[in-house]
């Protein structure tokens, strides 16, 4: 019967507890599961950093754009207007 026990706690089949190496493994398990929420985490808080960037440069842009079509209007009148007057003369 005790060369049974020792049988089972060699290949890690102990009862009611469990063997050092199977604690080690699930601790390595824990740890490196730990280590990939963390970096989920960082790589959300990076999207949502992102994201809120992205936005801010999509209103800038659209901003620009509105802007440069007021400039270009204001453009396209004083050529018009000093076009007019140079054939008036």
């Amino acid at each position: 019967m005790a060369e049974e026990d020792e049988a089972r706690q060699e290949r890690g089949e102990d009862s009611g507890s469990k063997s050092p190496v199977i604690r080690d493994i699930d601790d390595e398990i824990q740890a490196l599961i730990t280590k990939a929420r963390q970096r989920l985490e960082g790589v959300t808080k990076t999207m949502e950093d992102n994201g809120e960037k992205l936005k801010k440069l999509q209103k800038g842009f659209s901003d620009l754009k509105r802007q440069q079509a007021h400039v270009s209007r204001e453009q396209q009148q004083v050529i018009g207007s000093l076009q007019n007057g140079l054939t008036t003369t």
